[in-house]
């Protein structure tokens, strides 16, 4: 399945600081350092199964926001999708159906 990363920071305000430190690179320069950045704030790593339910296991309770790896391809879009999640002493207390309309961000081919 799809690998999914459970990061302890922001991906808007990751993405925010990877456009300063690269002023007008192109997009696959952006996406590339976005990656890097995201996955050096990995808290933990995931997969979906087949009805799109994620596990992730020894998570500390608190805020997190759930990444996927590498893009889902829909269509001619490569598609990347990013919730917030609170972790409680049990169990992820927001249930997220990942799908093309709540998708976070749309990269074209």
């Amino acid at each position: 399945g799809t690998g999914f990363l459970l990061i302890d920071e922001d991906p808007n305000v990751i993405f925010s600081r990877v456009k300063i430190e690269f002023p007008g690179a192109d997009r696959e320069v952006l996406f590339s350092a976005f990656r890097q950045a995201v996955e050096g704030c990995s808290v933990d790593l995931g997969s979906a199964d087949e009805n799109g339910s994620l596990t992730f296991r020894d998570v500390p309770p608190g805020s997190y926001w759930v990444i996927n790896v590498d893009p889902v391809r829909m269509g001619d879009k490569r598609i990347i999708w990013a919730h917030p999640v609170t972790v409680s002493e049990q169990k992820v207390s927001r249930l997220v159906r990942l799908k093309r309309s709540n998708a976070a961000l749309f990269i074209p081919e």
